[in-house]
């Protein structure tokens, strides 16, 4: 991480300065708000932190309903949970503002710049392509898709800034030892994907965050990873009173008439997504073990992101002091400094 990161800061890639900027402005927030955490009192060093002693502690000192649902399994995933939203409410307080920022989750494409070692075994930043300015989502979904759990979710989302990356996430759940037998299932039963498209650079992505920076490999350099935060609504867009979806089972023509017609709303071309095009025939892709079949596909169109009020409230006070962050935590009281955990 710090590699990339020293890599990043002394580069003078096109989006340079954007992430000195935005890597200044997240520090200083950062820093005031968690100046009050010290080494000491941090518990996850502490042994056996990720076990059963944690969930032990937690049913000791009583939780919430939330906290028992999320740590059911005797893993603390309540506190994976907190971390993601706290680092993802710093990031919103960092967004650059003004003309040059950009809008929806351009404010932050300075972190979809990934550092990267070259053939002379020397290192660079590689970028994504100013002519991508979307971002895709592919889930396995049943023959008859359940709208409500298509349109709303509660967890976190990942999407791409690339075909490829959706692919290549499809292929592993369907081929690879994930441990979701559901999922695997779904794929090869029913070989149904359900693709989200939306916006990379339009306010309707607000809530998307361009994540996948201190990475390297092919791996960063297919996927290029947007997380959407848990708790959101897909506003799809609608024709006619109608869900403006593409269909793999469309005839020809109409599928073209339906991406020209996206192509016209959006202002925007579907030609930097030939994987896109190519997968909507409904052949599969041979490049992937699990997609090399006939698989049925749907393609949705997303208006907006919508978070919910609470997240949205949440987020905005990044937009404030420091001490407005999830990582502002109080000073010590004297029963803290004495070893005793308070919550």
């Amino acid at each position: 991480m710090l590699r990339d990161h020293f890599i990043q800061w002394t580069s003078s890639h096109s989006r340079a300065d954007k992430f000195r900027k935005l890597i200044l402005r997240l520090e200083m927030k950062v820093v005031v708000a968690t100046k009050h955490l010290e080494l000491a009192y941090d518990w996850t060093l502490r042994p056996g932190a990720f076990h059963e002693s944690t969930a032990a502690m937690a049913r000791k000192l009583g939780v919430s309903t939330v906290r028992k649902v999320l740590d059911a399994d005797g893993s603390p995933y309540s506190v994976l949970v907190y971390g993601l939203l706290a680092a993802l409410q710093a990031l919103h307080g960092a967004r650059l503002t003004g003309k040059q920022a950009g809008k929806g989750a351009q404010s932050l494409d300075a972190l979809s710049a990934t550092a990267r070692r070259t053939d002379e075994d020397q290192f660079e930043v590689k970028e994504v392509a100013d002519n991508c300015p979307l971002i895709f989502r592919g889930i396995w979904v049943p023959k008859r898709i359940d709208e409500h759990d298509a349109a709303y979710t509660w967890s976190f989302n990942s999407f791409s800034r690339s075909m490829e990356g959706v692919l290549w996430v499809l292929d592993f759940y369907a081929v690879e030892a994930t441990g979701n037998e559901r999922v695997a299932a779904l794929a090869w039963q029913e070989s149904h994907i359900l693709i989200y498209v939306a916006r990379f650079n339009a306010a309707s992505s607000s809530w998307a965050f361009p994540v996948q920076f201190f990475n390297s490999g092919m791996a960063a350099d297919v996927e290029k990873e947007v997380v959407v935060p848990p708790f959101v609504h897909y506003d799809f867009e609608i024709l006619y009173g109608s869900l403006y979806e593409v269909r793999s089972t469309m005839s020809p023509a109409m599928k073209t008439a339906a991406l020209t017609g996206l192509e016209r709303l959006w202002g925007i071309s579907l030609e930097h997504a030939p994987q896109l095009l190519d997968i909507l025939n409904g052949n599969g892709c041979q490049a992937f073990p699990g997609l090399n079949r006939d698989v049925r596909v749907t393609v949705r169109f997303i208006k907006e992101i919508e978070l919910c009020k609470p997240l949205r409230e949440m987020m905005k006070a990044a937009s404030g002091p420091p001490e407005n962050l999830l990582l502002a935590f109080p000073p010590k009281d004297p029963e803290a400094s004495r070893g005793e955990l308070r919550v």
